[in-house]
């Protein structure tokens, strides 16, 4: 047995879908359980319900953040620049 550490927002996450599948299956589910019906499910349907357990973006949230960090990267090195000549 292999202890895991997860965030609670995550927990929560994988015990909201632990109780769908309760629901579904009409029986009580562990952890391992849950863990490997969506790492299986993960090639089909449940994807998106994966990906916010691991903190994963898709492509288009992707190419937004790609964006958003060139821009803080010029901003960053604007500040760099002005504060290099202010102590010059």
């Amino acid at each position: 047995m292999t202890v895991i550490h997860v965030k609670d927002d995550t927990k929560a996450l994988l015990m909201k879908f632990m109780e769908e599948i309760r629901q579904k299956e009409k029986k009580r589910v562990s952890y391992d359980e849950t863990i490997k019906h969506l790492l299986v499910g993960v090639k089909g349907k449940n994807k998106k319900r994966l990906l916010p357990l691991f903190g994963c973006i898709g492509k288009e949230q992707a190419e937004q953040a790609y964006k958003d960090i060139e821009e803080l990267k010029l901003l960053d090195e604007k500040r760099f620049e002005h504060l290099s000549r202010s102590r010059s």
